[in-house]
Order: structure tokens, then sequence, then C-alpha cells
């Protein structure tokens, strides 16, 4: 069971991490691995969906992985996304996918199809 002091704690981490992100000009709540977790009613939403989200991968996993280690693949689509200023919404209509679809290829829980790559890498490759 996490502690109210653990939770306070990871939640100020996390803020300070989405306030980095801020000041590089975008906004990346909703766009973290842990975000499919996130209940914004909660007292620390972004800790209580990071641990949810480890948790779950503890008990299909049988262990808890707390640093998410993503693909290449994964980091390039993140990557050539935000260069674009695009979020996860407008980045999925304009690849014709959807925005499930992209957190989870960004994420590392799928991995697209070689004619979907090759759509997503034109949308988001062009200059």
């Amino acid at each position: 069971m996490t502690t109210k002091r653990q939770l306070e704690k990871k939640q100020e981490e996390l803020d300070a991490i989405k306030w980095c992100d801020s000041e590089l000009s975008r906004d990346t709540c909703g766009t973290y691995n842990y975000c499919v977790k996130c209940d914004k009613t909660k007292e620390y939403p972004c800790a209580t969906a990071y641990y949810a989200f480890n948790s779950t991968a503890a008990e299909s996993k049988g262990e808890l992985k707390v640093n998410v280690e993503l693909s290449a693949l994964a980091l390039r689509l993140q990557a050539l996304r935000i260069a674009k200023n695009l979020s996860i919404k407008q980045a999925a209509s304009r690849c014709k996918i959807s925005e499930k679809k992209l957190f989870e290829y960004e994420n590392d829980k799928d991995v697209p199809t070689e004619d979907t790559l090759k759509r997503i890498l034109s949308v988001l490759e062009k200059r």
C-alpha cells in the first residue's frame, strides 16, 4: 500500500517533469505510459496513476518495472510528434489512426504494421 507521503513525493516529482516539459512549449499531460490509469478527481492524480500502472505491470510480469524503457521506435514516434508540436489527438487524426493506437505505439503497448508505420512517418517526417 502506498502511503500519502509517498504519493505526495511522487506527485511533486512528476509535476516537476511535466513543468520542465511545459517550459519546452509542450503539454505532456496525458502522454506518459501511466496516464492510461489517470483519474483527475483523485488527490494525487499523476502519482496514483503511476503506482496503479506499475502495479498492473508488476501483476502481469511478476515484477515491478519502475523505469520504463521505451524502444527506439516508440521514442522516435514521440520525438517526431512533439517536434511538430502536435497532440496525440492531432497526430492520430492526420495519420488516420485512432488516438489509442498512436498512444500504444508511442508507449510500446503495440507495434504498427509496416503500412501503418509508413503512413505515420509520411505525416510526421514532412517538413
